[in-house]
């Protein structure tokens, strides 16, 4: 794979920048409506889609509203306050691609991309002791263009009710079973989410796409070992060159997609009198997303995580998501306490903590080589990529080893009139637990950990009260 600058990258922006400047007067008797619209245009007449167009004036409380023209050279300036506005129309240039990345052979072995890089198209100079430099494919195929790869649909920024949010319900009992001393509290949670946004990329089709399949390693670490998986995609080459026109819109418009998850939580609480305090519970939940009918549709949607509102269990980029567009985890459980006691007279303090939690979560990214997808996909893959990487793991269904882990403290009161001075040493990890908490999940590597808990850590303190 190289990525390639376009050598002529600085003369072009220059050519392509341009400015405006528009004034603009809403009465102000005007409707709280107004606005400001327009197509932008060059020279020539031909519309320039991607270019920032400003209204600043006194009258907002921003100074300056910025919007960008659409792919047909439209823009509106929505909801302004009367008064006078200067319109500047900005540099088209911003949505310029100045790099891409392509396939590349490196035929004579002198690690150097023997082609034109400016060429878009495939180039197989092998026979002449150069390279093979493959077509430039998907978004790359906007390499050199002024135009943007990828723009909203109104219904995104604007409108009622069209913003990402969440919901949770809970609903919870809380009993004393003795009186003072024993409490237990039971909760049920549910969030679930809304307005997903999925990228329709409108060159292509759902047709222009085919299907191939995979064979999973048979190692007895993988629970589909041996097994065909099929449901992955490839662009077809006729389109896999054609320019990228991304839109950006609501999921709803393709059909029903939904995310929640829910869960029980049990907490006690014990105080036993004579300095005895004993805290803990159970946290126990799963989470559960499907787009599958988004991607029936818009096949290079992925499943993706969307602005931190919403966290998919595993993003998966592209047409390489179609075999895990439904996804859930099991039911996972957190189990945590913690403990305290005052030994009396002796003004001693114990304490410990003890807590629970699931291993990480377990995938497995396998390098599938050219030969071992064409029987199935029935042609090399697009854009003379030697390889695919695929998920061969149903997320949410394998896990790491369980996180369990000890801390404990004593500490020693000393006091002092009305003041009182609290000597203390604290070990955490005390069991000096080496749990994982992060694996290799490339298959070439899998399992191998990448972070491990920290060791057992011996802290002495020293506080005062007064």
């Amino acid at each position: 794979m190289v990525r390639c600058p376009h050598p002529a990258a600085a003369s072009m922006k220059d050519q392509l920048t341009v400015a405006v400047l528009l004034l603009v007067a809403i009465p102000a008797t005007a409707s709280a409506q107004a606005s400001i619209t327009g197509v932008v245009r060059d020279t020539s007449g031909a519309v320039l889609p991607g270019v920032t167009v400003e209204a600043a004036s006194p009258a907002l409380i921003e100074k300056v509203r910025v919007v960008v023209s659409d792919g047909g050279g439209q823009y509106r300036i929505i909801d302004l306050r009367p008064g006078v506005y200067s319109v500047t129309v900005g540099a088209p240039h911003i949505n310029f691609q100045y790099t891409a990345a392509r396939a590349w052979v490196d035929g004579n072995r002198n690690f150097v991309p023997d082609c034109d890089w400016a060429n878009p198209a495939l180039q197989d100079n092998r026979a002449g002791g150069g390279d093979l430099c493959g077509a430039f494919t998907g978004p790359n195929a906007n390499f050199g263009r002024a135009i943007p790869g990828t723009r909203d649909d109104p219904d995104v920024d604007f409108g009622w009710g069209t913003r990402g949010f969440n919901w949770l319900f809970s609903a919870s009992v809380q009993q004393e079973l003795v009186p003072q001393r024993v409490a237990v509290d039971v909760g049920y949670f549910r969030r679930w989410y809304g307005n997903f946004l999925v990228t329709d990329n409108l060159a292509v089709e759902p047709s222009d796409y085919t299907p191939f399949s995979v064979t999973v390693p048979s190692d007895p670490r993988l629970p589909l070992a041996g097994q065909t998986l099929p449901g992955f995609l490839n662009i077809n080459p006729n389109k896999a060159s054609v320019p990228t026109d991304n839109l950006v819109r609501l999921s709803s418009h393709y059909g029903d997609q939904y995310e929640y998850w829910h869960g029980v939580d049990v907490v006690f609480n014990l105080r036993l009198g004579g300095g005895t305090l004993l805290q803990g519970g159970t946290s126990t939940g799963k989470t559960v997303t499907d787009n599958c009918e988004i991607l029936t549709q818009v096949p290079e949607g992925g499943v993706t995580s969307q602005n931190g509102l919403n966290s998919a269990i595993l993003d998966i980029g592209g047409p390489l998501a179609n075999p895990f567009c439904h996804q859930q985890t099991r039911w996972l459980t957190q189990v945590k306490l913690l403990g305290a006691y005052t030994i009396p007279r002796i003004d001693v303090q114990l304490a410990a903590t003890f807590q629970s939690i699931p291993g990480p979560m377990l995938n497995g990214s396998l390098v599938v080589p050219n030969a071992q997808v064409q029987p199935s996909l029935g042609r090399p893959l697009s854009g003379n990529a030697a390889n695919v990487t695929v998920q061969m793991i149903e997320p949410g269904t394998l896990y790491g080893d369980r996180l369990n882990q000890t801390d404990f403290r004593v500490g020693k009161i000393v006091r002092f009139g009305a003041r009182r001075l609290t000597a203390s040493v604290d070990l955490y990890n005390l069991f000096n637990s080496s749990a994982v908490l992060a694996e290799n999940n490339n298959y070439s590597a899998y399992r191998r950990p990448t972070r491990v808990v920290g060791a057992r850590l011996v802290k002495f303190s020293v506080s005062t009260n007064f």
